[in-house]
């Protein structure tokens, strides 16, 4: 409930009515409730009304007050105080027909709306007698007349010069004054009750709705001492026509004889007949204004470019972009949208001054941020699309950048969009061709950065010594820290057949990436970067040979810290990885997601994931991908890349889950810890069906040099390998591995077995085998252990080593125990006998 702050007065003045002794005969105190229905000005309310008397000189006059409470139907109360006198005037030789009361008082409303509070003075006065009646009200806002309840854009808008105005819908509510002045007379009288007439005149004025006059007619019954009802007819240009009614009771009953009618000395404690409560006027104003930036308040200035050839204005385009330009860098305080609507717009390629902040054309829906929030331009949509012969350059250290509805060719021999230390920046809507090296490319951006909707046709490689590190059809090279990143819902696509030279990645991120010092400087202190990578569609539709493209490729280095998401992207025929993930140097992934992306024919890997030098990935979920034919479908890896970096020693935490991979050349999952490194992974709940090669099967997880990796392969299911195994734990050199395998299905394996576990050289190979299902027809064995040279491997689970043996009834013993299934005589052991656990044995969950 919302109430105002005097209510708590008002209620104690109410109290005092309730409480308060007679103080005059012709009055006593009075508490009074009635009901009103929704009229001009007021909604439905119920009043709760207090009359004290306070002097009185029997059949003389009366001073007294009036109190209110006025609660509407939406809860919210309002109320009021009168302050009256009447005198009694006795008619000539006591005939009672000539009595009359005159009256006059003072008030104060207020109104409390529930959004507004209002608040009024009222003076008044009544002349009343037998035959006729009198009565002159005044009502006066006070304080505050006009509220402004909310201001709203109306959906229509419209240029107007360089100008943008908008429609606007204000919504007010207004204090109503007015001077009202009726007269009335008896109708019908009865026992203590009478029927009475009214007609008057009023004015009404409502600040922002003018003055206005009406006609009122009503009519007041009362019926017997305790009640009284109202009908009451008006009309005027305000509030149009409204029918008013309402009924009231009161207690104690007014005095007065058993007479026909309503003496008027019995008159002196009826209640003030006036408006009571402060009327309010509910407003909506139409108008045009002038669009702004909301950021700055700057006018929104824009400069037209068309089939014209005059001022830049909407009434007459400019014709030339050089034009165009030229206006935009004399505005100083504006913002400048440089807008391109017109039939076949052909231009050459362009710099963009640090005045424009926008350009757009109308090809594409296009909205601009307002004081009313998003609004859509005039004539946008309309899918004119203008063509850029060559590159568009944006501002160096622009603010909020905006490049959208574009069809540029940059003839192979330069970039198609090109930004450097740009902050906010939105590259949207626009079709780029046969860019040299890269379709769009930023450095150095932050701030949120999106690039949506785009398609990047037919990147050329870029031979250049230095540049051909880059080479991205989007790539993003940063070396600042705050960069919020979105590429989603854009096509990247080669028609040409791609040979061994071609490097263009389809979408590259590269976060303090070190090289030639001119286009990768590194990071000399912690620099961060949130990118998110989602909806896209990369693809090559020519022939594909084994080259150094990547689909999507993510390259961190020292001091960066990346949150990267890659979600929902398809990838088809890549002639290296599909998906490139990967840092080196200290660089650290704080939370990473590789999900629901679908991959077709990668010449290598579909997921790669790269963790070398001193890298750390604190989170990474590779989960619900689909990848077909890849080399290997999921591969994880923490190594010197061949010896080209120095050793590894990060940290990664992995988690590969609910992945469906079908028809890898090599494998399905691969885990490799290598050098110093340590790598935490879990593998549950994928799928993996078939593989082309007898290489290293399923699910295949290696320690090497070193390392240290702890993996749980859990709930996946396995079937079609021609590889050395299903699933597979390999330890070798100094290297510890702990494995938990358990819950799995593995069958149709063609190599060595279903579940092998191998440790080689100085290795420790800790392993828990659970709850498996291993039925191979073609593979040698269902299970297979395997310990060579100095290495232990040690078995979960076993009370006494298990000597090697082929096949090993104790192995099929212990293996059973603990849930495992497999055909007889398939379980064996090789070389040396598998170990009991010692105390420096682990196993995961």
């Amino acid at each position: 409930m919302r109430v105002f702050p005097v209510s708590g007065l008002l209620t104690a003045f109410l109290c005092a009515g309730l409480t308060g002794v007679s103080i005059a005969q012709t009055a006593d105190p009075q508490v009074r409730v009635r009901y009103r229905t929704e009229g001009p000005g007021l909604e439905a309310f119920t009043t709760l009304e207090g009359f004290i008397p306070l002097e009185s000189k029997p059949a003389e006059s009366l001073l007294f007050t009036e109190t209110r409470l006025l609660l509407d139907a939406d809860s919210t109360i309002s109320g009021g105080l009168t302050l009256g006198q009447r005198f009694y005037h006795q008619g000539r030789d006591g005939d009672a027909s000539a009595d009359r009361l005159t009256g006059f008082y003072g008030a104060w409303d207020v109104r409390n709306t529930g959004n507004s509070t209002f608040h009024q003075l009222g003076v008044g006065y009544e002349n009343v007698g037998d035959a006729w009646e009198l009565r002159a009200n005044v009502f006066l806002p006070i304080g505050s007349r006009r509220n402004l309840l909310s201001s709203a854009f109306s959906g229509q808008s419209q240029f107007q010069g360089n100008q943008l105005l908008l429609g606007r819908n204000q919504v007010f509510e207004s204090a109503v004054a007015g001077l009202e002045v009726e007269a009335g007379s008896p109708i019908l009288r009865w026992s203590e009750g009478d029927l009475r007439g009214y007609g008057g005149l009023y004015y009404l004025s409502a600040q922002g709705n003018g003055d206005v006059v009406g006609v009122r007619g009503r009519l007041v019954a009362r019926p017997n001492p305790y009640t009284s009802a109202s009908l009451t007819l008006q009309h005027d240009s305000l509030f149009d026509t409204r029918l008013v009614a309402s009924i009231g009771v009161h207690f104690p009953a007014r005095s007065g004889s058993q007479t026909v009618g309503i003496p008027v000395l019995d008159q002196m404690a009826e209640p003030i007949q006036r408006t009571n409560g402060v009327m309010v006027d509910h407003q909506v104003v139409q108008d045009q204004v002038v669009a702004v930036n909301p950021q700055t308040q700057q006018e929104l200035f824009f400069v037209h470019v068309g089939n014209g050839n005059s001022n830049g204005t909407v009434e007459s385009p400019f014709s030339q972009m050089e034009e165009a330009i030229a206006l935009a860098q004399q505005q100083q305080d504006k913002t400048v949208i440089i807008y391109l609507n017109g039939e076949n717009l052909t231009f050459n390629g362009f710099t963009l001054p640090n005045t424009v902040s926008q350009l757009l054309s109308s090809g594409p829906v296009q909205q601009v941020n307002t004081q009313f929030g998003l609004t859509q331009l005039p004539f946008s949509g309309n899918g004119r699309i203008p063509r850029i012969n060559g590159r568009i350059l944006l501002p160096t250290g622009g603010q909020n950048i905006v490049v959208s509805g574009f069809n540029i060719n940059a003839g192979g021999t330069q970039r198609g969009i090109e930004g450097q230390r740009l902050n906010n920046v939105q590259i949207l809507n626009n079709t780029i061709n046969n860019a040299l090296g890269e379709g769009i490319y930023l450095e150095n951006v932050t701030g949120k950065v999106e690039i949506l909707n785009n398609t990047v046709r037919n990147t050329v490689h870029n031979p250049d010594p230095i540049l051909t590190e880059l080479n991205g059809a989007i790539l993003v090279n940063n070396s600042v820290s705050g960069l919020d990143l979105l590429i989603a819902n854009n096509l990247v696509e080669t028609d040409f057949a791609i040979n061994a030279t071609y490097e263009v990645d389809g979408i590259e991120l590269s976060l303090c990436r070190t090289g030639a010092v001119s286009i990768y400087p590194g990071c000399t202190a912690p620099t961060t970067a949130t990118v998110r990578i989602l909806n896209n569609t990369v693809i090559n539709r020519g022939t594909v040979n084994a080259a150094g493209a990547d689909g999507i490729d993510i390259n961190l280095d020292t001091n960066a810290q990346g949150n990267i998401e890659i979600r929902n992207n398809r990838i088809e025929k890549m002639p290296d990885k599909a998906i490139s993930f990967g840092s080196a140097g200290s660089g650290r992934v704080v939370r990473g997601v590789i999900a629901d992306n679908v991959i077709e024919n990668a010449v290598d890997n579909g997921i790669h994931v790269r963790v070398r030098e001193t890298s750390i990935f604190d989170d990474l979920l590779i989960t619900n991908n689909r990848v077909n034919n890849a080399n290997w479908g999921i591969d994880v890896r923490m190594d010197d890349d061949d010896g080209l970096l120095t050793p590894a020693r990060g940290t990664a935490w992995v988690v590969v889950r609910d992945n469906l991979l079908t028809n890898s050349k090599e494998g399905g999952i691969r885990l490799r810890a290598e050098d110093q490194s340590t790598l935490f992974v879990t593998v549950e709940g994928n799928q993996i069906v078939g593989n082309t090669t007898n290489d290293d099967g399923g699910i295949f997880a290696r320690s090497r040099d070193d390392s240290q990796l702890t993996v749980t392969i859990a709930n996946n299911t396995v079937s079609g390998i021609t590889g050395d195994a299903g699933i597979w734990a390999r330890s070798q050199d100094t290297s510890r591995l702990s494995a938990t395998i358990r819950d799995n299905t593995v069958s149709g394996t063609t190599g060595d077995a279903g579940i092998m576990g191998r440790s080689e050289d100085d290795s420790r190979l800790c392993i828990r085998l659970e709850n498996n299902t291993s039925t191979n027809n073609v593979a040698a064995e269902d299970f297979f252990l395997r310990r060579q040279d100095a290495s232990t491997l040690e078995l979960f689970g076993i009370a006494a080593p298990i000597a090697a043996l082929d096949p090993s009834p104790a192995l099929q013993t212990a293996l059973t125990n603990l849930g495992n299934v497999g055909e007889a005589n398939k379980f064996r052991v090789r070389d040396n006998s598998v170990l009991v656990p010692t105390a420096g044995c682990t196993f995961p969950d």
